[in-house]
């Protein structure tokens, strides 16, 4: 034990910034949707606690005694806690620039919504959004999932929600800065005949409730209403039965005019957890 005055000190004054640390982490930041990125920390900062306690010298025989439980029950409480809540899987995917990135993490035992988190001061991470269904399938833990970047500030998660495989859904976070003060329809805004650039018989037409996809000779039909928009720049166009389902993402220099279509040129993926690629379309 270490009875130098200045080192106690020290010492004391390290275990309550600790202490402190644990108490904005779970205390405050948690209930507002931030939390810590690595548990590993939370987990480290206890034990890190319990033994700089163990070095400190109390002359007071039951402060003493008091203390060393108060490190006991941290200690089986941290390590009860770590066991209930099984592995974590971290996945940080950035774009091709490292400009951006996206960070999904999954409790792989406990009946816990997967999470895209956006990382704040570099240890933290404020929730965006969840993957359906992944309180009950763990996704990431059984690798049935795919991250891509479009244009290198959209990135498109693909996973799939259950146990069947068509079960596939997809979460989009845009980091494109947008001038638009107003909510945009871009399901309304892709209305018209959109063409791929290599491959002209391929096309996309959006009239009324209606889409058309043309691909090599086959037309599949969506209904406008099953479309799924990610903020201004992305939809889902959910296929039934046979139809395949598409992602659209807007190009970088795509605009919406005050008639509220969308100029510029669009790219359309089909959501797969295959490789696959995707074509340029232009407005015809």
């Amino acid at each position: 034990m270490i009875r130098n005055r200045k080192i106690k000190w020290f010492l004391s004054a390290g275990i309550f910034l600790l202490f402190l640390f644990q108490l904005l982490s779970i205390g405050i930041a948690e209930p507002r949707g931030y939390s810590l990125l690595y548990d590993w920390m939370a987990y480290a900062v206890n034990y890190v606690i319990v033994i700089m306690i163990l070095f400190l010298y109390i002359q007071n025989l039951y402060v003493r005694w008091a203390v060393r439980m108060a490190a006991v029950i941290l200690i089986v409480s941290t390590t009860t806690f770590f066991l209930f809540k099984g592995d974590v899987h971290l996945v940080v995917e950035q774009s091709e620039d490292r400009r951006h990135e996206v960070i999904l993490k999954e409790y792989s035992e406990m009946k816990q919504e997967t999470i895209s988190l956006k990382r704040i001061a570099w240890i933290f991470g404020k929730q965006t959004g969840i993957l359906t269904g992944s309180s009950d399938y763990k996704t990431i833990e059984r690798d049935t999932y795919k991250v891509e970047w479009h244009h290198g500030d959209t990135a498109v998660i693909t996973y799939q929600a259950s146990e069947e495989k068509d079960s596939l859904e997809q979460e989009v976070v845009n980091f494109r800065p947008s001038s638009y003060v107003s909510y945009q329809n871009a399901v309304v805004g892709l209305m018209g005949k959109w063409v791929d650039v290599d491959q002209p018989e391929n096309f996309l037409l959006a009239e009324g409730s209606q889409f058309v996809y043309a691909r090599d000779g086959e037309l599949f039909y969506y209904r406008a209403e099953d479309a799924e928009q990610h903020g201004i720049y992305a939809v889902t166009l959910k296929g039934m039965e046979q139809n395949p389902s598409l992602t659209i993402v807007l190009s970088p220099e795509a605009e919406f005019g005050d008639d509220n279509l969308i100029s510029g040129s669009i790219t359309i993926h089909p959501v797969t957890l295959d490789p696959a690629d995707g074509a340029i379309y232009e407005r015809e």
